[in-house]
């Protein structure tokens, strides 16, 4: 139970940090379209970013994590 509920919090903050990101302004000196394009970094889907979270939890460091992921959720100190 304790490790599907860190999964899940590690989806969540996941999902939730990816949203928030905002891509880089246009450059003016841009060569175009092209180059915007290049400029932009990746976008994880959402699979890709549950998997992500996933795998940076392990058996030495998931209450770090859990605690870390409800001081993000939850504002505590």
């Amino acid at each position: 139970m304790k490790h599907s509920l860190i999964v899940i919090a590690l989806t969540l903050a996941a999902a939730c940090t990816a949203q928030e990101s905002t891509p880089p302004a246009a450059s003016s000196t841009s060569g175009g379209a092209a180059d915007a394009a290049a400029d932009v970094p990746e976008v994880l889907s959402q699979d890709e970013a549950d998997a992500a979270a996933a795998k940076e939890i392990n058996k030495d460091n998931a209450d770090a994590e859990l605690e870390k992921l409800k001081n993000e959720i939850g504002g505590e100190k």
